[in-house]
């Protein structure tokens, strides 16, 4: 059988969402710790973007859309992208997680990728 595009992208999109949900899932749950300290913040990204290959840089962003972690890349870290505004700048995918204490949102984890380098599902 034949699928339709809307099926295609359906299935598609909840692979992807299955690939990505447990390793974006432990790095928001131990992110509620150091939420609030950018230092530890970067520490925790820094120590967890090894998690899944396939990221291109993985981040923080609050509630109101500003990006309260540097940018966290395999080799490097760039301080200087904490508190920019997010809009778009290259075509990506960018996954994103809920960071929450108790019932209290706090913000996202964000990992962009490249779509090029998606693992085929």
């Amino acid at each position: 059988m034949i699928s339709s595009l809307p099926d295609t992208v359906r299935q598609r999109h909840e692979a992807l969402c299955a690939f990505f949900d447990t390793p974006l899932r432990l790095i928001a749950q131990r992110a509620v710790r150091v939420w609030f300290n950018r230092e530890r913040l970067d520490q925790l990204l820094t120590e967890h973007v090894y998690v899944c290959s396939y990221y291109d840089l993985i981040y923080a962003i609050d509630i109101d859309g500003r990006q309260i972690s540097s940018n966290v890349y395999a080799d490097s870290v760039d301080q200087s992208a904490c508190g920019q505004d997010l809009s778009p700048q290259r075509p990506c995918v960018t996954l994103m997680y809920g960071v929450t204490a108790g019932l209290t949102p706090l913000g996202f984890i964000a990992a962009d990728i490249d779509p090029a380098n998606l693992p085929p599902v």
